[in-house]
């Protein structure tokens, strides 16, 4: 696209160096030389930096030109065609020993293709706000209360508001019964406690907001019974003073069948909340449990 290269193409989307054109005894071939050179031969993408051979009747796609190879003896092309739906790219044709081509006609600022026109977001309005401002205004004289003053403001609003709501009200994000749901594991952090797929969101909150009462009672039979309670929705039976116990040893009973519930992460539960020095057994009613049955089933609408 500048002057002193020997194919010369006026077009905003030709920028300063996008191809060779080599013509040799070995024939003629073609290097993009920019990545963001978009050129084809033949409908093909050429790799740029790699030399690609072209013979009479390939066409060459350079931006939106189109290129033909013609012999000698061949009828002399047209004039290249612009072509809208090529990407932007860059060309400087250097050509070998067989001479050079005349520059094409420059193209008419008619055909040059005009920028898309920016998204429009006005339908995009922030949850809680408006189009025009609801707060602000009122801080400014009378003589700014126009249509184009309110929309301005607006925008400002629609940055800092949310964020003063959230300052305003940061006390419910601390209680676990209002908290939001992707704020429950921040929560949990200060407890050193990690909740996996298989506690739902109704135990997470129940388990924080009495996090600090079980804390307090930890390693004892009250505050293990509660959180097992919690967990499986049952009211465990906990044993340790039983005659033909192992000393230092205590049952754990649920009324509810094994495979109802997962195992491995109660024998988690009862290891992190006993005392350390104890062991246990962990026991199962092996009776069916028809609220988990009848939460597994689907009766449709």
């Amino acid at each position: 696209r500048v002057p002193g290269v020997d194919i010369q193409l006026d077009h905003p989307r030709i920028l300063r160096r996008h191809l060779r054109l080599e013509i040799s005894d070995k024939g003629i071939q073609i290097t993009p030389l920019n990545r963001r050179s978009h050129t084809q031969v033949n409908d093909e993408d050429i790799p740029a930096e790699i030399p690609a051979a072209v013979k009479p009747g390939d066409r060459i796609a350079v931006g939106p030109f189109i290129l033909m190879i013609v012999g000698a003896g061949d009828s002399e092309p047209a004039a290249p065609e612009p072509d809208d739906s090529a990407e932007e790219v860059e060309l400087v044709a250097a050509s070998g020993a067989g001479g050079s081509a005349p520059p094409p006609t420059a193209m008419p600022d008619y055909l040059r293709q005009a920028p898309l026109p920016p998204p429009d977001y006005s339908d995009r309005i922030p949850d809680g706000l408006g189009r025009h401002s609801v707060k602000y205004m009122r801080y400014l004289p009378h003589i700014f209360h126009d249509d184009f003053t309110s929309r301005f403001i607006g925008l400002i609003e629609a940055l800092y508001m949310p964020m003063q709501w959230n300052v305003d009200n940061f006390d419910l994000f601390l209680d676990p019964m209002t908290a939001p749901t992707y704020f429950l594991d921040w929560i949990a952090g200060w407890f050193g406690l990690r909740f996996d797929h298989t506690w739902s969101e109704e135990q997470r909150r129940t388990l924080l907001a009495e996090a600090n009462t079980l804390f307090a009672q930890r390693g004892s039979k009250r505050a293990l019974s509660r959180l097992l309670e919690i967990y499986t929705g049952r009211t465990p039976e906990i044993q340790d003073l039983q005659e033909d116990q192992d000393p230092f040893t205590f049952t754990v009973r649920l009324p509810m069948r094994e495979r109802d519930t997962n195992r491995t992460l109660l024998e988690q539960l009862i290891e992190a909340n006993k005392p350390t020095h104890t062991s246990y057994i962990l026991e199962f009613s092996g009776q069916l449990d028809l609220d988990v049955v009848y939460s597994k089933l689907d009766f449709g609408d």
